[in-house]
């Protein structure tokens, strides 16, 4: 490097002695590249030295390597066109200008081929990062999606939570008011039955009195009636009885109003084989009020005859009761409309039994078209398999 130093510095002594000084060393080791090197500053030093022989020598003399670094073959190509140059071979001088040239423009294309490949890495490496980036960026949106829907839902649970509490909470407050209401409204009941039993007392012992002057006709029928007013006195106590019981009074009751009826009044009673009229239970009245009501306000009045059916059938779902009479049909303008008061009775003793069930008592009515081309009015009422009549727990 000093001797190279010194000759691009034109003092060719001291180029001179440092390139004689490192030749000894390079031979001993036989390094090929240095030797070529050396060499090759060796003929620009005879080149300075004005003594184109010794050049001219030492190119026929270097070292020729299997192979050239381009810089070094750049560098002896400039030497050797000094040396044609300085020797009128023009010719040659242009070839290794050329040459120099070509080296430069491969050299040029390889750096920029290392500088795009570098940039193209760089883009690729920045391509790959902005995808992870990327990548990295939908996933945590992702995440920030199911966090805020499961937010959401929490939110939407919990209100529902609320909403289901707080109906529970109002349902189970108007169902202690509604029980408020019955107690109520059964004790009022029941001190209204105590106030009122006093004077039927007095009525039976002084008809059994009477009945001692009466023929045995009328005595039939006062014993009738006493019957009947001490079974209703016996039932006003009592929310369920048995059909065997219920339809006990209202033979006894219909034998009562025969006279009233008339010979053409006709009674039909069915009762399925598969009923056992004694242990099935039901509303006390549930069949009594409904066949008052035929008679008061249907077949009392009626023309020609006058038909009265009861039916009771086992369904699938329980027992089915129907009260039927041929008096034309329930008319809401009718001059023998009621009051309503033992329908009003019925919906509210069903009423209360329902609020202690799951499975419902129903109650229909409804007019029908008979046989005979008539209409008629049907009262139903369907009693559920396993209906509990008990009001313990509402009392």
């Amino acid at each position: 490097n000093l001797g190279e130093t010194f000759l691009l510095m034109n003092q060719v002594d001291s180029a001179a002695y440092y390139l004689n000084l490192c030749g000894d060393f390079f031979r001993s080791i036989e390094n090929q590249t240095a030797l070529y090197y050396l060499d090759t500053q060796l003929i620009e030093l005879a080149l300075k030295q004005n003594d184109l022989p010794l050049a001219r020598k030492r190119m026929s003399e270097a070292v020729q390597p299997d192979y050239v670094e381009p810089n070094m073959q750049h560098i002896r190509n400039r030497y050797l066109q000094h040396y044609f140059e300085e020797a009128g071979d023009f010719r040659q001088a242009y070839y290794y200008q050329m040459e120099n040239q070509r080296i430069d423009d491969s050299t040029r294309n390889e750096r920029i081929k290392m500088r795009t490949a570098e940039i193209d890495l760089k883009y690729s490496q920045d391509t790959t990062l902005m995808k992870q980036k990327i990548f990295i960026q939908q996933k945590e949106n992702e995440v920030l999606a199911l966090n805020q829907t499961l937010y959401i839902w929490i939110s939407v649970c919990i209100c529902v939570l609320f909403l289901v509490v707080f109906i529970i909470v109002y349902n189970k407050k108007r169902h202690y008011l509604l029980q408020m209401r019955t107690r109520t409204m059964i004790t009022a009941l029941r001190m209204e039955n105590i106030r009122n039993r006093i004077s039927p007392h007095f009525i039976f012992n002084i008809l059994n009195r009477e009945m001692g002057s009466y023929t045995d006709e009328q005595a039939e029928n006062m014993r009738g009636l006493v019957k009947l007013m001490r079974r209703n006195l016996e039932l006003t106590g009592q929310f369920c009885v048995t059909i065997a019981e219920e339809l006990d009074f209202v033979n006894t009751f219909i034998n009562l109003e025969r006279k009233a009826l008339g010979d053409n009044f006709i009674l039909s009673i069915f009762i399925d084989e598969a009923i056992n009229p004694g242990q099935e239970i039901l509303p006390s009245m549930m069949i009594q009020i409904p066949v008052e009501n035929a008679l008061k306000h249907a077949l009392k009045d009626k023309e020609g005859m006058k038909r009265l059916w009861i039916d009771i059938r086992r369904i699938e779902i329980g027992i089915c009761i129907k009260i039927r009479d041929n008096g034309g049909g329930y008319k809401v303008n009718s001059v023998n409309h009621g009051t309503g008061t033992g329908m009003k009775v019925i919906f509210q003793t069903v009423q209360l039994l329902n609020a202690n069930n799951k499975k419902h008592l129903d109650i229909s009515i409804a007019n029908v078209q008979l046989d005979e081309g008539e209409i008629g009015c049907e009262f139903t009422v369907i009693l559920p398999q396993g209906y509990d009549y008990n009001l313990k727990k509402m009392v």
